[in-house]
């Protein structure tokens, strides 16, 4: 297993918390050969969103964020990002709100949504199932313009996984 490997395994066992996983990927020499992407980060918890700028600035990716829903969408239409990073459990908006509107609005619809979520691990419930059902209620299962997330991350974020799932969305391969 390779330091990165370690560090994960570490940081998934309770060994490290996010700032020191941070502090080591920070220390690293990027990834190269790829253009930067632009990420958007839509999440309520400021942890969160510096433990995951930390990773992808660590594999060369430009990020923007939003602690806010609403923000968080002014910002997508205004950024265009490559990809949105997107939580689910928002206080003014929830992420399903959110990803319906992204998903509806011509200008958007084409932009990747990987769902970051801490659900399974509060609730016990399937992501997937419980996002399929909220925008697909539906029993014929017809739903016009709305498919499912391009990925899902759960809480904690693994590293490596998230990478992974950028990188495959994107096209750029695995780490």
């Amino acid at each position: 297993m390779n330091a990165q490997g370690i560090v994960n395994h570490a940081y998934q066992n309770g060994a490290l918390n996010r700032f020191e996983v941070c502090w080591f990927f920070s220390h690293r020499q990027p990834s190269k050969g790829f253009m930067a992407k632009k990420i958007l980060i839509i999440d309520d918890d400021p942890d969160a969103i510096s433990f995951v700028q930390c990773i992808l600035e660590d594999h060369g990716y430009e990020n923007i964020s939003s602690l806010s829903s609403i923000k968080g969408l002014e910002m997508a239409r205004s950024e265009n990002p490559d990809l949105i990073l997107l939580d689910l459990f928002m206080p003014e908006k929830s992420g399903i709100s959110v990803f319906k509107e992204l998903r509806q609005d011509p200008r958007l619809n084409h932009i990747p949504v990987v769902v970051v979520s801490g659900m399974p691990q509060v609730t016990g419930v399937d992501v997937t199932t419980f996002i399929g059902r909220q925008i697909d209620p539906t029993e014929d299962g017809v739903s016009p313009g709305l498919t499912a997330p391009d990925g899902l991350v759960d809480k904690p974020i693994d590293p490596e996984k998230l990478i992974n799932i950028i990188k495959k969305i994107m096209r750029e391969g695995e780490i």
